[in-house]
């Protein structure tokens, strides 16, 4: 099985990878680093990190960290801007700014549905989340 890691520049990153490692059975043979420019130097760094963890564990998987960027990659690209414009929405409150974040999801197919997986999270977690318009 081959596993891609989206963002992979991310303080995330060794933890996923420490739990790729802590279970073999899950029979991954590759795993790509993938991120935008922005994140290339530190996803360079941890496939560095990456590939000698891999060394001394003896696990037989490869490491595989592309020579361009997924500039091109429309989906990258709005994941990208899904989490930017999630953490602009929390920090701001914004109703309008959590729609555009959901707009721009790849798996949210329409504005209805944006619309309604917002107001399903205000109201599941209305003791916890204000957002204002």
């Amino acid at each position: 099985m081959k596993l891609v890691i989206i963002g992979a520049g991310s303080a995330y990153t060794p933890e996923i990878f420490s739990e790729i490692l802590l279970r073999p059975q899950l029979g991954i043979k590759e795993v790509a680093l993938l991120d935008i420019s922005e994140g290339r130097k530190r996803t360079e760094i941890n496939a560095g990190l990456r590939r000698r963890m891999l060394a001394q564990e003896s696990v037989q998987s490869t490491l595989v960290l592309p020579t361009e960027s997924c500039e091109e990659n429309l989906m990258t690209q709005a994941v990208k801007q899904y989490e930017r414009l999630t953490v602009e929405a929390a920090v701001t409150r914004s109703r309008k700014t959590a729609l555009q974040a959901l707009i721009n999801h790849p798996l949210v197919l329409s504005f209805e549905k944006a619309k309604q997986a917002v107001a399903a999270m205000e109201d599941s977690f209305s003791d916890y989340i204000k957002l204002e318009n």
